[in-house]
């Protein structure tokens, strides 16, 4: 009898608000992977249409919900593919373009890793619409028994250690879900990627960068700099990124990384407060205060 390999089951969730165009482009893409996933959208109470659109693409799951941000939505999608059988979940944003083979290569190298190692995640290669490289991960600078990095291990495959990544195109196993838990639910936005893969890179795991898997991200933006930010709404949701940045910190570096990360943050807001932004200055600060007090838990999915 001939014996045939067995397909993954694996979901792809993607979080959208309010992105319909993008959303679309994006559903196309990755139903055009070669290695086929279930497409899991987190409909974040979006109000331009998206879920009337959705409601006509055949062979999808749709999950609306309000809007508890990209780490809301994250957290509902890995939950329910978790708890829905799948063995995979490919995360990734509503404005990104994998390339066809995107997929298929993220699983032939988590293949070829795990026969050697605990694999906790991979991720894409990512590109700007003019063929920047962005989204960069951070490199995994842990030194192996020789006392060195040992981040080029698999640098002939084209594969490289990292210690956290963006939530763009991650592909993990399910089974570390189960094991470490889902995202912050209570992140809201910001952060709440790197805290995910941070916490799986801190863990009994390994994660890598596969330099053949490659996605666009169409919406680029660099580091977030409260001085560009002109709408109050937008402003005050910046606390969120001090919070999160802060209990990262507080979570996985020395005291010493701590207190120099907070030294910045304090700066910062004295900055915006000599030149008038007071909003800026206020929300900064409340954004430390809350960050040095906030515990959320962890959730996991529940075992079926």
């Amino acid at each position: 009898m001939e014996h045939r390999p067995q397909i993954p089951k694996i979901a792809a969730v993607i979080v959208t608000f309010n992105r319909i165009d993008m959303l679309r482009d994006a559903i196309s893409a990755v139903k055009a992977q070669i290695l086929q996933a279930h497409i899991i959208v987190i409909n974040n109470g979006s109000t331009d249409g998206t879920l009337q659109y959705l409601n006509s693409v055949e062979n999808i799951t749709v999950i609306t919900q309000e809007n508890l941000g990209g780490a809301g939505g994250f957290y509902t999608g890995m939950k329910y593919a978790c708890e829905n059988g799948f063995d995979f979940v490919w995360v990734m944003d509503d404005d990104v373009l994998p390339e066809p083979d995107c997929l298929e290569i993220l699983y032939k190298d988590y293949q070829y890793l795990s026969a050697y190692e605990n694999v906790g995640y991979i991720c894409s290669r990512v590109f700007s619409t003019t063929g920047e490289v962005a989204n960069v991960p951070i490199i995994d600078y842990k030194a192996n028994s020789t006392g060195y990095a040992d981040w080029a291990k698999y640098l002939d495959k084209g594969i490289i250690k990292v210690e956290s990544s963006t939530f763009v195109s991650v592909f993990i196993p399910t089974q570390v879900i189960f094991t470490l838990g889902l995202p912050y639910l209570e992140f809201f936005i910001w952060g709440d990627d790197t805290e995910y893969t941070r916490r799986i890179t801190n863990s009994n795991y390994s994660a890598y960068l596969s330099g053949k898997s490659n996605i666009i991200h169409r919406r680029i933006g660099g580091a977030l700099d409260i001085n560009q930010f002109k709408d109050k709404s937008r402003i005050k949701m910046y606390s969120f990124s001090m919070r999160n940045s802060i209990f990262i910190s507080r979570k996985f570096d020395s005291k010493r990384i701590l207190f120099y990360q907070l030294y910045l943050f304090f700066k910062l807001a004295a900055k915006q407060l000599l030149k008038g932004q007071f909003l800026k200055s206020k929300v900064i600060l409340t954004g430390i205060i809350k960050g040095l007090f906030f515990n959320p838990n962890i959730r996991y999915p529940e075992a079926k």
